[in-house]
């Protein structure tokens, strides 16, 4: 599961700040929007990627082919979208 970056980053609210075209959605656009980003960044073979959420905690779950495909998808969803590493 991922979560938000940091504590800095939240809304007043309480809520974690998604990027500006993750915002405003519900559980399923979310899930459904980020499957979309990590698919069409071409940063792995998601084709066996399901990505689901639930009050806006991300859980992926799947096959990616190898090790270093698992590694560049952390990164991208720590380093591009500011997501916390895995719960």
């Amino acid at each position: 599961m991922f979560e938000r970056a940091s504590e800095e980053e939240k809304e007043p609210d309480g809520q974690m700040a998604l990027p500006p075209d993750l915002t405003g959605m519900d559980d399923g656009e979310l899930a459904e929007r980020l499957l979309d980003r990590i698919r069409t960044g071409n940063i792995v073979d998601a084709e066996e990627l399901e990505v689901s959420s639930e009050r806006g905690l991300i859980r992926l779950e799947g096959f990616l082919p190898s090790e270093k495909s698992r590694k560049l998808l952390l990164q991208y969803l720590t380093d591009t979208l500011g997501m916390r590493a895995p719960v």
